[in-house]
């Protein structure tokens, strides 16, 4: 089991993951100060069970999106309020999430990545139990929703969120002036 998993982080580290996940906006970007991050038995864990969940909450998305209109003209608004509600209900489970307890039990784990450089895998790594309460957060929001959400909002409010988390763990200084900038995720890992 140990050479097995000493080849599984070898490939973790060579695998051109923040490539495929954010594509030329890295490539391009400049890296940020970066430090490897040794994956442990127990972390390889929390991304498998964390792609578990993550796939059950697609799944629940595909599921919505089939009993909604494809688009509607509202799809601005609706894109706004899926950012910006999902948000208003993240903000105050992250911050919970730092009270001592909760920090050394769950989040703590996120934290070990001082300097995320792996896009959406270290985006992901965390405590399952954060993983969990966070999307069923969003899921709650997208039941809200539901009488005026369209598909498309919600397809693009979903990839933009996975997307916009590469790039907050991709080790590279991204900035769309002045709406957007990788460096202060960063800084909050260090």
């Amino acid at each position: 089991l140990p050479q097995r998993l000493d080849e599984l982080q070898m490939r973790y580290h060579e695998g051109p993951c923040v490539e495929a996940a954010v594509g030329f906006l890295v490539r391009a970007a400049p890296p940020l100060r970066q430090k490897e991050h040794r994956m442990l038995p127990s972390d390889w864990a929390c991304l498998l069970v964390n792609s578990l969940v993550e796939a059950a909450f697609l799944s629940f998305v595909l599921a919505s999106c089939r009993a909604m209109p494809a688009l509607t003209p509202l799809f601005p608004l609706n894109l706004a309020f899926l950012a910006v509600g999902d948000d208003l209900l993240y903000a105050p489970l992250h911050l919970l999430l730092y009270t001592p307890l909760l920090y050394r039990l769950v989040h703590s784990r996120h934290h070990r990545l001082t300097h995320p450089s792996r896009g959406y895998p270290h985006a992901i790594l965390e405590s399952p139990i954060e993983m969990a309460a966070a999307l069923l957060l969003h899921s709650a929001l997208l039941v809200a929703g539901r009488p005026f959400l369209d598909a498309a909002s919600v397809l693009a409010h979903v990839l933009c969120k996975a997307f916009f988390a590469s790039l907050n763990h991709s080790g590279r200084r991204v900035s769309v002036f002045p709406v957007y900038s990788s460096l202060p995720h960063h800084t909050h890992h260090e």
